[in-house]
């Protein structure tokens, strides 16, 4: 299971492994969902 955090920051998936962008993550892992957002860190699904 993915931890808030690695989830999302995913970026893809390789079969049943995530890609998670480990340099955004560790950059902006700390900051809430509405941060992340206000900051226009988010993706269309």
């Amino acid at each position: 299971m993915l931890s808030r955090e690695d989830f999302v920051f995913t970026i893809g998936y390789d079969r049943s492994a995530a890609i998670v962008d480990k340099q955004v993550r560790q950059n902006y892992g700390t900051l809430s969902t509405k941060k992340l957002v206000e900051k226009g860190l988010f993706r269309a699904a």
